[in-house]
C-alpha cells in the first residue's frame, strides 16, 4: 500500500527491477487509486529502450477505482 503525503498535492512511487520487462507478453499495468478530488494521473515507465507516458483523468473522487495502462 502507498499513501500520499498530505503536505503535497502530488506523490510518486519509484522502483528498480532486477531484470528488464518483457512488454511483448506482459503489456498491461493495473493500479487501484483513491483520490480525494478529481484530478489527473501520469503513469510513466522508463528504461533502456525508451519511455512511455500516459495520462488518465481521475473523474471519480473518494472511491477506489482501477485503471489499466
Amino acid at each position: 500500500s502507498f499513501s500520499n503525503n498530505p503536505d503535497f498535492d502530488y506523490n510518486f512511487a519509484f522502483g528498480t527491477l532486477s531484470a528488464p520487462l518483457d512488454l511483448s507478453i506482459y503489456n498491461q499495468f493495473k493500479i487501484k487509486l483513491w483520490a480525494p478530488k478529481n484530478t489527473q494521473m501520469l503513469f510513466k515507465l522508463e528504461g533502456p529502450g525508451g519511455q512511455i507516458e500516459e495520462y488518465r483523468n481521475i473523474a471519480v473522487s473518494k472511491k477506489w477505482q482501477e485503471y489499466t495502462f
